[in-house]
C-alpha cells in the first residue's frame, strides 16, 4: 500500500507542469538573471589600477614622487606607474592611451589628463589629499617642532593603497547573498507541493482520495506518503538548481555546500508543511489556496528580507518573535551564518527552529484533516 500510494503521489506532482515550473524552472531563470545581472555588476566596480606618469620639473616636490611610487606598490596599488623621462615623452604616451594622465610637479603638483573621468578624480583627489596631509604636518610642526619624528612625517606622505579588490575572492563575493536568497525561496515554492498533499487526501476533493476514505486508509498515512513523496520531488528539484548554479553558472558556494544541503533539505519540509496547513485549515476553492500560498510564500520572503534587507532588521528591532518563526528568516539566517560567521552555533539554532517548526505545522494539518468528515464519497 505504501509503495503503492508513493509511486501515485509522485505521478501525479510530476505530471503537474505548472508545478514544475514555478518550482524548477522559474528559480533556474531567475538563477541565470542573476548571474548575468551581478557578474556584471561585480565586473564593471572591479578596481583596476590607473596607469599614470610622473614628470618632475624645475623646483619638485620630491617627496610627492615617493607617495606616488607607495601608491603603485603592492596587490592593492591604485596607480600602474609607467617610466618616461621628460614631460614630452609623457604627453605622447598620454596621446596614444597608453597612461591615463600624468602628475606634472613643480613648485605646484598639476593633473594633465586627456579625458575627464573617475580616474582622473581619483588622481586630483590624491593630490589634493597630499596638500591638505602636508598642511596639517607643516602646522603641527609650527606649534611643536618636536612632535613629530621624521620616520612619521614619511610614513604620513607616502602611505599606502587602502584599495580591496574582491572581486576575485571566493570568501567574498557578495553575490553569493542573491543566490542565497533564491535558495530560500524555493524552500518556500515547496508549499505548493504540501498543499497538493492535502488536495489528494480530502475526499471530497479528489477521487483518489475518496477511493482511500472508503478503503480504511488511515488519513496520517496518506498525509505521511504525501510528505516524503513531495520532499522527494522537491529536493530533486532543489539538486537541478545548486548543479546548474554550480556547473553552469560557475557560482562557488565553497566549502559550505554541505551545510547548504542540509538546510535545504529542512528549509524544504517546512515548506510542505506550511502548505499541507494552509490546504487543511481552509475552505477555499483551490485556486484560492493556490493565491493564497504563493502570497504566503511572497510575505515571508519579504519578512526575511528577501526583496528589502533592512526588513529583517526593523522587525528584530520590533518584533523579534516574528523571526523566530518565520520560516523564510530562518532559512536565511542560517545561510548568511555561513557567510559571515566563523561559529556553527547561529546555524545550528536557526536549523532547530526550523525542525520545530516544521514538526508543529505537520501536527495542525494532521488534526484537520483527521476532523474532517463526509456524509458521502
Amino acid at each position: 500500500m505504501f509503495r503503492h500510494l508513493f509511486k501515485y503521489n509522485l505521478k501525479i506532482m510530476l505530471r503537474s507542469k505548472e508545478m514544475i515550473f514555478w518550482t524548477l524552472l522559474f528559480p533556474i531563470a531567475l538563477a541565470t538573471f542573476f548571474q548575468l545581472a551581478f557578474s556584471g555588476m561585480m565586473d564593471a566596480t572591479r578596481f583596476d589600477p590607473i596607469s599614470v606618469a610622473v614628470v618632475e620639473v624645475g623646483g619638485a616636490d620630491e617627496m610627492f614622487a615617493e607617495t606616488i611610487r607607495a601608491l603603485s606598490a603592492g596587490d592593492n596599488r591604485i596607480f600602474e606607474l609607467m617610466d618616461v623621462k621628460d614631460e614630452a615623452a609623457a604627453v605622447e604616451l598620454l596621446q596614444e592611451g597608453e597612461i591615463v594622465g600624468f602628475f606634472l610637479v613643480g613648485e605646484v603638483i598639476e593633473v594633465v589628463v586627456r579625458h575627464s573621468g573617475i580616474s582622473a578624480t581619483i588622481m586630483q583627489n590624491v593630490v589634493d589629499s597630499y596638500y591638505q596631509t602636508g598642511s596639517v604636518v607643516a602646522g603641527i610642526l609650527e606649534f611643536n617642532p618636536g612632535a613629530l619624528n621624521m620616520e612619521l612625517v614619511a610614513g604620513i606622505h607616502t602611505g599606502e593603497s587602502v584599495f580591496q579588490d574582491v572581486g576575485d575572492s571566493e570568501d567574498a563575493d557578495f553575490t553569493l547573498i542573491m543566490f542565497y536568497a533564491l535558495i530560500g525561496m524555493v524552500c518556500l515554492f515547496a508549499a505548493f507541493f504540501g498543499l497538493s498533499v492535502v488536495t489528494e487526501t480530502e475526499a471530497n476533493l479528489s477521487k483518489k482520495a475518496a477511493r482511500m476514505s472508503v478503503s480504511g486508509t488511515h488519513k496520517m498515512v496518506g498525509l505521511v506518503v504525501g510528505l516524503i513523496s513531495s520532499f522527494v520531488v522537491a529536493y530533486a528539484e532543489m539538486l537541478i538548481l545548486l548543479a546548474f548554479m554550480v556547473f553552469v553558472l560557475g557560482v562557488s558556494f565553497g566549502s559550505q555546500v554541505g551545510w547548504i544541503l542540509v538546510l535545504s533539505a529542512v528549509g524544504i519540509l517546512a515548506g510542505i508543511a506550511m502548505g499541507m496547513v494552509i490546504g487543511a485549515a481552509t475552505k477555499w476553492s483551490d485556486n484560492a489556496k493556490y493565491a493564497l500560498v504563493s502570497n504566503m510564500s511572497v510575505v515571508s520572503a519579504f519578512l526575511a528580507g528577501m526583496m528589502l534587507w533592512q526588513m529583517r532588521y526593523v522587525i528584530e528591532a520590533h518584533a523579534p518573535i516574528v523571526n523566530r518563526i518565520n520560516p523564510a528568516t530562518l532559512i536565511t539566517d542560517a545561510l548568511y551564518s555561513l557567510y559571515f560567521f566563523d561559529s556553527m552555533d547561529r546555524y545550528f539554532a536557526n536549523l532547530m527552529n526550523l525542525i520545530l517548526i516544521t514538526g508543529v505545522f505537520v501536527l495542525i494539518a494532521y488534526v484537520f484533516v483527521r476532523r474532517k468528515r463526509y456524509d458521502s464519497v
